[in-house]
């Protein structure tokens, strides 16, 4: 049986396409695409405000609570940095994106986890429960993709072999 998107290969036994095909049909990892998209314009949008927070500490002379400032610019720096590589790693198809993905996710996480803690301590902000879903939903988030990436067989065929 010949492959049904080409129509020139033999196609796979388990599968109608050929492997050539199989390989370029990225299938449910477009998801992944479109979360690493949003996270890279999110980490711009909270740099954004981490700059003009540290501009206005600036004007005001509040030079000691700039220590979670210095924190989250630094963090969402390296996050940014470690989410643009990861977007090089997905589009060149290498292998060690599903363990990089899985590194930014978890850093992602802790990295929040530790800038709530900093803050709440350094500005005496007590953390209510409101921040709860946001929690969970994050976790959900790391959880999911790191599962994904770890068992499916579709990003196993895209990515390692």
């Amino acid at each position: 049986m010949l492959c049904l998107k080409c129509e020139q290969k033999e196609a796979l036994r388990y599968s109608e396409k050929c492997a050539d095909c199989e390989n370029k049909d990225l299938g449910f990892l477009w998801v992944a695409v479109i979360a690493l998209a949003i996270l890279v314009i999110s980490i711009v949008f909270q740099l954004i405000q981490t700059i003009n927070l540290s501009v206005m500490l600036m004007n005001y002379s509040y030079y000691y609570l700039f220590i979670p400032v210095i924190f989250e610019f630094v963090g969402l720096s390296l996050l940014l940095a470690l989410a643009i590589y990861t977007c090089k790693l997905f589009w060149q198809r290498n292998k060690k994106l599903p363990l990089i993905f899985i590194i930014l996710v978890v850093s992602n996480l802790i990295f929040y986890l530790l800038d709530l803690a900093i803050t709440s301590y350094i500005y005496e902000i007590k953390i209510d429960s409101s921040l709860l879903p946001w929690f969970i939903k994050s976790f959900a988030f790391t959880i999911f993709w790191s599962c994904y990436f770890l068992i499916s067989e579709k990003a196993k065929k895209v990515f390692i072999n």
